[in-house]
């Protein structure tokens, strides 16, 4: 009997393993040939095309099913996620429309969309020009929030306090779509679902820390904790989130959904059709054993049915970034082998080597490294995080 395949759009490791793992045929389209140079997954099977949305690369695919049926077309990058609704429509497989995908990246598409159904409750507008945001702010209070409509990673995010604020934004970010938002001063939180046809399960509810400090960015996320206890009901919670995919038209996969719960009403902040970044998916099977990489491959595949049991958290699980001064020469790093196999810690992962220039974190892409942990509770897992990133020093050059 031939294997099942599925395509994988952009460079994964996490999902070419699972699909190994689970004995089904995949091939890997990536977009550079000269980006991936450490990855472990490049093989025979390996496409790689200038452009995902090539007209080149349906070819290929289509030549390919002549052969040998695709299954699947799955992405959990966001630049893959348009390209892949494309793809598996062109290909005849029922998946996540192109519709539905242009309305979750595009975030003035779902306010509008939001507000259609009587859903929306964050005031917002389109700007095109530094007039048309001094037209919105005009007799409302402040602060508000500017940010591209298409964008993720915590990047172009600006938060305007006053009106010289305004006065001091580079006008070149106006060459670009944005869209500005009343700020919600409230508790944010993601949460993590996996939709089996139109059954939305909440898997796990994430707390985040944002940077406040002298080094990284204000909204540039420094720690995740999970489980987490909300000042609104889990079935509460759970009608909301599930409402709010019906209206994106999500009816299968993973999705990231970011929201502020403030006075114990939500608003949504924005969602993705593909697990959360920074470990997330890890952290949700840490806590809670369930495996969102492998329900990726397994839903779409038809190899699983609907987990019948209630998602319980085992454990608590916490991811915490490294805040180090920007501008600097890294002379060494002392405690990454002493502190690795203590207990409940899972990962320290540093992307610096001395001689390197510490960054400047202007998104979440720029951060240098985190420590992963468990622990009874969410909270004894981000205690050991900090403990940890406390003990791990890191030495200049002067």
């Amino acid at each position: 009997m031939r294997k099942k395949l599925i395509v994988l759009l952009g460079a994964n490791e996490v999902l070419c393993d699972r699909a190994k793992l689970l004995d089904i045929d995949y091939i890997l389209i990536l977009n550079n040939k000269t980006k991936y140079p450490k990855l472990k997954i490049i093989d025979p099977k390996t496409i790689y095309v200038s452009d995902y949305s090539s007209p080149n690369t349906l070819k290929k695919l289509k030549k390919i099913n002549e052969n040998q049926k695709i299954e699947h077309v799955l992405s959990i990058t966001e630049k893959g996620l348009y390209p892949t609704a494309v793809l598996n429509e062109k290909l005849d497989i029922v998946s996540t429309s192109i519709k539905s995908v242009e309305c979750i990246k595009n975030k003035h598409l779902m306010r509008k969309k939001l507000t259609e159904h009587g859903f929306n409750n964050v005031d917002y507008c389109i700007i095109h020009s530094f007039n048309d945001l001094i037209r919105f702010i005009h007799g409302k209070n402040y602060p508000f929030i500017l940010k591209p409509t298409e964008g993720s990673g915590s990047k172009d995010i600006y938060k305007i306090d006053c009106l010289e604020d305004i006065h001091q934004l580079n006008k070149k970010i106006f060459e670009s779509d944005l869209i500005v938002e009343q700020y919600i001063d409230g508790n944010e939180y993601s949460i993590e679902t996996f939709s089996f046809n139109g059954n939305h399960r909440i898997f796990s509810v994430t707390k985040k820390a944002l940077a406040k400090n002298e080094y990284d960015g204000e909204f540039i996320e420094i720690g995740h904790q999970l489980p987490t206890k909300l000042s609104v009901s889990n079935k509460y919670l759970q009608e909301y989130i599930s409402k709010f995919l019906d209206i994106m038209e999500l009816k299968d996969g993973l999705a990231h959904t970011e929201i502020i719960i403030k006075d114990k009403t939500i608003y949504i902040i924005e969602t993705h059709n593909r697990n959360g970044g920074d470990n997330i998916a890890n952290l949700v099977r840490l806590s809670t054993g369930h495996d969102l990489y492998d329900y990726a491959i397994k839903w779409p595949l038809k190899l699983m049915e609907i987990p019948s049991e209630s998602i319980k958290s085992l454990r608590g699980a916490a991811i915490r970034y490294f805040n180090i001064p920007p501008n600097k020469i890294l002379k060494s790093i002392s405690g990454l082998t002493k502190y690795k196999f203590e207990p409940n810690v899972v990962e320290i992962n540093i992307n610096l080597k001395p001689g390197d220039t510490t960054p400047i974190v202007r998104s979440s892409h720029d951060r240098v490294g985190y420590v992963i942990c468990t622990g009874n509770t969410a909270q004894s897992a981000m205690n050991k995080c900090k403990e940890l990133i406390s003990k791990i020093t890191f030495e200049y050059q002067d």
